[in-house]
């Protein structure tokens, strides 16, 4: 089953490289958030989803806006 994030980065045609370069975040993040369900912190929840142009709560449906 794919995670939201992946969802999204298809739908945005992104890569995973791509959101490290935007979100300013490391591969090892992007691939704990993919592969194992991993939430990060509210900053940079918050700063994933505003690269992406979504609500945290699209990504993370449990962890609000």
């Amino acid at each position: 089953m794919k995670s939201r994030l992946t969802e999204i980065l298809e739908e945005k045609s992104l890569t995973r490289l791509d959101l490290q370069y935007l979100a300013r975040c490391g591969p090892n993040l992007i691939r704990g958030i993919e592969k194992f369900g991993w939430k990060p912190r509210p900053a940079v929840a918050e700063k994933i989803a505003r690269v992406l142009n979504v609500k945290v709560s699209d990504i993370w449906p449990e962890g609000g806006e």
